[in-house]
């Protein structure tokens, strides 16, 4: 009886199926053909596309916010440390400087993403006894991802946490 009844509810299935399909066809047609009468005028373009499209770039750049989390790995002494860093400014974390530049926050009606432009520097000793900064990252860091643009350095591992409004 089992068997009977699912082979049913698959057939029912099925032809809600088709006649879905061939209905969506009927009206894609019933759409796309146009009048044949010369006489029509096209439709207007309206400027409400325009404006919908500066309210989302306003949306997007009110999520930018003025401090970065990030977390800071000491591979030599296997200490974490979870830095709070305002967007701007420098940051010394061991021989490190560690500069972020931008932080971008998803809405919340999306993906949890947070996206961090950092530039950071390595401080050594040159032959002379100068201290000489060279860069070794500039990038964008992923929170949800952080494999995919991480610092690769033998000593230390920074890794994207949140973007924080304060």
């Amino acid at each position: 009886m089992a068997k009977i009844i699912m082979k049913k509810n698959s057939f029912f299935a099925f032809c809600f199926t088709i006649l879905l399909a061939i209905s969506t066809r009927v009206d894609a047609q019933k759409i796309n053909s146009s009048p044949s009468n010369p006489n029509t005028k096209p439709e207007s373009i309206t400027q409400t596309n325009t404006l919908n499209l500066e309210e989302d770039d306003n949306n997007d750049s009110s999520r930018f916010s003025n401090y970065a989390i990030v977390q800071a790995l000491n591979k030599t002494t296997a200490k974490t440390s979870i830095l709070e860093l305002k967007v701007g400014e420098k940051f010394i974390f061991g021989s490190i400087k560690i500069i972020p530049h931008r932080c971008w926050q998803s809405p919340l009606d999306q993906k949890p993403e947070n996206k961090i432009l950092l530039e950071i520097f390595e401080s050594k000793t040159d032959s002379d006894d100068k201290i000489v900064e060279k860069r070794i990252f500039y990038g964008w860091m992923f929170s949800s991802s952080p494999s995919i643009s991480g610092l690769e350095h033998p000593i230390y591992d920074i890794i994207a946490i949140n973007c924080k409004f304060k």
